[in-house]
């Protein structure tokens, strides 16, 4: 694939993947009316909620599997290869993801659970279950892991939760087994059937994991046709096309219809994004990436601090509701167009001084960390019989 010039890093879907955490922000808005003691009305009766916030509500979560479809492109892309070959050993990658991770979400528990505390003590009411054994599964990161799935502490972070797990199944799978198409689609239709039967979040997390490694087996053998240059043109429409007709269903006839809101029709339109238009918008951006070149890199920066944005957005939308608490203010403050331009304006802010002065930081120091442990064990291990001489 190296004649194709493919990028060493895909930028477009750093922009995809930050575009994502926006939108769920905006769907998580209804998290304010949550709160049962704030009496926020939760209806969105306001003009700009009406075009807004009612389609982020309805479909807006959603970005959560394109969020697991894009790691699932990414981590087959980055590291199969690699770790079936034994390049990359357990805790390597291990060790990886932890320095990524970890230190925010601890950071961010510590930051919810002193809240959680505050407002408790208070005797206002908070999202999720928020007690010591909840607060254990959080800091181990299973809190979604089937052993207790409610919502608790940062409630965003049981995605990430299944990303952990998800990752084991990866490195196991890649380990002993080279990435085949047909494989990778029978794991993410193993997923459909866990949410099914079994957990939904898992399950969740499974199903677009895996069709995301089937997108990237579907680029590998598009670069090696001859024609692969008439994909980056009509994919991109054909995908195109999708979104139009998905906006279309969601925004104008669903509101309309009653049949739009059936139980079956959502979830055929929800597996048609996942199974196919999700992975097809990967398909044209990289394949668009690697015709072109780099596509997207000024804003990939939206990517880097992604993990950030999506992290630090309930802590934020919790401390902003004890200000609003404490100086009583008008609940119409929480549909006003300026407020949430103004949360989206601080949130971005907060997540780029958290990626560049504490995850990279804490992120480089826990590598090293690790590296000096590795070398005092060598050193350990085969100490030198050679003396220097007086």
């Amino acid at each position: 694939m190296n004649k194709h010039n493919v990028p060493s890093r895909f930028y477009s879907l750093d922009v995809l993947r930050g575009v994502a955490a926006l939108c769920i922000v905006l769907a998580h808005w209804g998290e304010f009316y949550g709160f049962n003691t704030t009496k926020i009305p939760p209806a969105y009766s306001h003009q700009f909620f009406t075009s807004v916030l009612v389609w982020f509500d309805s479909f807006g979560s959603n970005a959560v599997d394109l969020f697991f479809c894009i790691s699932g492109f990414v981590f087959f892309w980055l590291y199969s290869n690699s770790i079936y070959r034994s390049k990359i050993s357990f805790a390597k990658f291990a060790l990886l993801r932890f320095s990524r991770l970890y230190p925010l979400h601890l950071l961010t528990l510590l930051l919810v659970a002193a809240m959680q505390f505050y407002m408790a003590s208070n005797n206002q009411a908070a999202i999720g279950n928020n007690e010591t054994y909840h607060f254990l599964l959080n800091l181990f990161f299973v809190s979604a892991w089937g052993i207790d799935n409610s919502l608790s502490f940062n409630i965003s972070i049981w995605s990430v939760s299944v990303e952990i797990f998800l990752y084991g199944i990866f490195f196991i799978l890649c380990r002993f087994l080279p990435k085949k198409l047909v494989l990778l689609f029978a794991l993410s239709l193993a997923g459909h059937f866990v949410i099914l039967k079994f957990n939904y979040l898992i399950g969740r997390g499974m199903e677009s994991f895996f069709i995301g490694g089937c997108a990237l087996v579907i680029y590998e053998k598009v670069l090696l046709s001859k024609n692969w240059q008439k994909f980056c043109f009509f994919l991109p429409v054909i995908t195109l096309a999708m979104w139009f007709m998905m906006l279309l269903f969601t925004s104008v006839y669903k509101p309309l219809d009653p049949f739009y809101s059936t139980a079956t029709v959502q979830k055929l339109l929800s597996n048609a994004v996942i199974f196919i238009v999700f992975p097809m918008t990967i398909l044209s951006l990289v394949l668009y990436e690697t015709k072109r070149g780099t596509f997207g890199k000024r804003l990939a920066i939206l990517g880097d601090i992604s993990y950030s944005t999506y992290l630090l957005h309930f802590p934020l939308q919790l401390i902003i509701l004890n200000i609003w608490l404490k100086f009583a203010f008008s609940p119409a403050w929480f549909y006003s167009a300026d407020f949430i331009l103004a949360f989206f304006a601080v949130l971005i802010l907060t997540a780029l001084l958290s990626y560049h002065y504490f995850e990279l930081p804490m992120q480089k120091w826990l590598r090293q960390l690790f590296k000096n442990y590795q070398t005092r064990q060598r050193v350990h291990a085969y100490p030198t019989t050679i003396q220097p001489l007086n």
